[in-house]
């Protein structure tokens, strides 16, 4: 299985063993609002594979492994565990039109992987070295598997409604997990709940089988239960109890 490189805030690695069953068979997969990928990461390839995002700064990141993995892995592999460091990186996030799309990829991933509680913005540390330790693994971890991984996936930067319209059909699914409303979202703040419903009653309308991932009860009211009647879509939602 392969892990994703990007530890992100919101990232659903711990869930793994409870998602990837319940994905069915399929020949074309989208990930309407990717981040980390980790569901794409560890689930198994098929023909067609399509992962979205709207931050720019994590399309580039996996356009920059496509076309220029080596230089990254090299950078990577040369970056140190520090508070320096991670304020480089952390003024090429906020400024990243001064820079090359490589300088880019390396600055979000350190800052994704460095950043405390894997969130966008001061650097992680702890007394016992244990970050430090985790970051070291994460850099080994960096390998070809993480080239091979997305060397045929398309990446696209669009809305998430027109990806899952554009590669919609019978053999289809798409892995769909927007932002929480009503929490700190991170990278994607903004996302409300009128755009959640928006989303949500989109969905509907599709002939699809699809995975909504839900945060907590208080939000599934908000989804139409056509989504799960009325299409006979394979749905569920998952909780997690913190």
């Amino acid at each position: 299985m392969t892990k994703t490189p990007i530890a992100y805030y919101g990232g659903k690695q711990s869930l793994l063993n409870h998602i990837l069953p319940l994905i069915p068979k399929h020949k074309v997969y989208t990930e309407p609002f990717f981040g980390g990928g980790a569901v794409f990461f560890a689930k198994k390839p098929v023909k067609s594979e399509i992962i979205n995002d709207t931050n720019n700064m994590v399309v580039n990141f996996y356009e920059v492994v496509q076309t220029y993995f080596e230089a990254l892995k090299q950078k990577i592999e040369q970056t140190p565990f520090s508070r320096t460091t991670y304020a480089v990186a952390h003024t090429i996030y906020r400024m990243p039109h001064l820079f090359s799309k490589l300088a880019q990829a390396w600055a979000f991933y350190v800052a994704t992987n460095m950043g405390f509680s894997t969130a966008i913005g001061s650097w992680g540390y702890d007394k016992y070295g244990k970050r430090c330790k985790v970051f070291q693994n994460k850099k080994m971890s960096f390998d070809d598997t993480v080239f091979d991984r997305l060397q045929f996936t398309e990446i696209e930067c669009n809305d998430a409604c027109k990806v899952i319209t554009s590669r919609d059909s019978k053999q289809a699914f798409h892995y769909v997990d927007p932002p929480y409303i009503d929490t700190d979202q991170g990278h994607y703040s903004g996302y409300t709940r009128a755009d959640y419903r928006c989303n949500s009653g989109f969905l509907q309308k599709l002939q699809i089988h699809l995975f909504l991932q839900e945060q907590n009860y208080s939000h599934a009211q908000l989804v139409p239960k056509s989504v799960v009647v009325f299409h006979q879509c394979q749905y569920h939602n998952l909780f997690r109890v913190c």
